[in-house]
């Protein structure tokens, strides 16, 4: 798989079409391939130690979410009952919530097909040209299968779970070389900035609309990440780190970029509030003033 990389990324380069490049690599549509592909091209290796943070995360977002008092005819409020009635990944509760908070296109990322649906009988017509994932179920939350499209065409149709499915769906993004849907690109953003650690310094992955200038880091999700943080804070005593050099946030224990690695409580934990004076607790910031600039 290495080796073919090249020729695969010239291929996708070269623009063509993705039945022809399923057809003439098979293998990067499969999840190991992809997560091989993926890492050439990003540098984040999905293993075990991935999984298990991205578990956590998942677990920590759901978390927050849910202690939110949505109104009551929101899609929050509605989805709530559902989430807590079926005890499952916390990641499709998690992406769910997302979707609901940033109020973006569900139905642009995910598809219901009947529970014993196979690929062969998937009306391609309908599916948008983005990645997405199919469920094949009445909901995410009690669905048997999945199986993720792209460009109207299914190209893994053996996932079993949705996590799983998440993560062959975005790194089908990458492999494919496709921006995100503007009507997905918080939750998309989100998901590459707080579960995959990409977190580049300029440019951004949403699809371009007219002249309209393309932020680095969507304000939205910027605050929802801040917010996460905040109520880490105030429900772990962990200390956040904000680096404004690189717009990049990370935690003690919610970690978004890999490259560098968050001050340790205790000794550096006063550069670390200076550093990011806007996630402090109201305690925080009374004991920083108390203290001092210089401890």
């Amino acid at each position: 798989m290495m080796n073919t990389f090249a020729s695969q990324k010239r291929d996708v380069q070269n623009e063509k079409d993705t039945q022809t490049l399923k057809e003439e690599w098979p293998y990067l549509f499969t999840t190991t391939g992809l997560k091989t592909h993926f890492k050439e091209l990003t540098g984040v290796h999905i293993n075990q130690e991935f999984q298990e943070d991205m578990k956590r995360k998942y677990k920590r977002i759901l978390g927050y979410l849910k202690s939110l008092r949505p109104a009551r005819e929101s899609r929050a409020a509605k989805l709530l009952p559902q989430i807590q009635g079926n005890p499952g990944e916390d990641s499709c509760g998690a992406l769910l919530l997302l979707l609901a908070h940033f109020k973006e296109d569900q139905n642009k990322m995910l598809i219901n097909v009947d529970d014993t649906c196979v690929a062969t009988d998937v009306d391609l017509r309908h599916l948008p040209t983005t990645p997405c994932i199919l469920l094949c179920g009445e909901s995410p939350m009690t669905a048997s299968a999945f199986m993720v499209a792209v460009d109207q065409l299914v190209v893994n149709d053996r996932i079993l779970t949705f996590t799983e499915a998440v993560n062959d769906m975005f790194m089908i993004y990458y492999a494919l070389n496709i921006d995100y849907p503007v009507e997905l690109g918080a939750t998309m953003e989100f998901i590459q900035r707080c579960i995959f650690r990409i977190n580049p310094v300029k440019g951004s992955k949403v699809q371009k609309q007219g002249n309209k200038k393309r932020l680095a880091v969507n304000p939205k999700v910027l605050s929802l990440l801040s917010k996460i943080l905040e109520h880490g804070i105030t429900d772990c005593g962990h200390v956040p780190w904000f680096s404004p050099s690189s717009t990049s946030l990370c935690c003690t224990s919610f970690p978004l970029i890999p490259s560098q690695r968050p001050p340790d409580i205790g000794s550096e934990k006063e550069e670390a509030l200076k550093l990011c004076p806007v996630f402090c607790t109201e305690q925080q910031r009374r004991e920083k003033k108390r203290v001092g600039p210089h401890g």
